[in-house]
């Protein structure tokens, strides 16, 4: 889905309903289904139960938030967004956020860099599947990690073979549907090499 927020979601299924209330009300329950309550803005759910009879109308709907609430289901969602790790700025040496920025460069978020990639140079950066993967730096050369957008959350993929840091990186997608990173090796000042080694491999979803 290409919106920013779950409470997007509910607003586009109800203004669905309303266009044809008569014939589309009994198509509502079903697709709240697909609504992920956990994610909604508390708040603009409160008031959307309380002024929007149609909502509040539907059969089972408060079981379902209250199910919902202690069930979440992960959602991705797609968002044409940028992200900023960190860097050396004029007046910041040391920067250890991660910086959510729209198209235009706008920041709508800032958030702590895990523990892992805090306070080293160096990594490289590549998306596969809308999800952000990270690899080597000074630091923590041998590392890989996966980052889901949707999720907000890090998970170590394992470990590369050759420690590295100030390398390219490349998603390259294969024909039996698994998605390879190739990972360049440090460009050769003098002899303006690049090595290249496949190491990674994960199942496209």
């Amino acid at each position: 889905l290409y919106v920013k927020k779950e409470d997007r979601v509910l607003e586009v299924i109800m203004l669905w309903a309303r266009y044809d209330l008569k014939e589309r009300q009994r198509h509502l329950m079903e697709l709240m289904e697909c609504v992920c309550f956990s994610k909604v803005d508390q708040n603009f759910l409160k008031n959307i139960m309380e002024t929007d009879e149609v909502f509040a109308g539907v059969p089972g709907i408060k079981e379902l938030i209250e199910d919902r609430a202690r069930h979440p289901r992960p959602r991705q969602i797609l968002q044409e967004e940028i992200l900023v790790l960190g860097g050396i700025t004029p007046l910041v040496l040391s920067n250890n956020d991660m910086y959510r920025l729209e198209l235009q460069c706008d920041c709508v978020d800032t958030t702590p860099l895990p523990e892992f990639l805090q306070n080293t140079e160096g990594i490289a950066v590549c998306v596969v599947n809308n999800d952000m993967i990270v690899t080597g730096g000074v630091s923590q050369s041998h590392g890989a990690w996966r980052y889901s957008l949707s999720l907000n959350s890090w998970t170590e993929l394992g470990f590369l073979r050759m420690g590295r840091w100030k390398h390219g990186m490349a998603a390259v997608f294969c024909r039996d549907k698994c998605t390879w990173l190739g990972v360049p090796h440090v460009l050769g000042m003098e002899k303006k090499t690049t090595y290249v080694v496949l190491q990674l491999r994960f199942t496209a979803s």
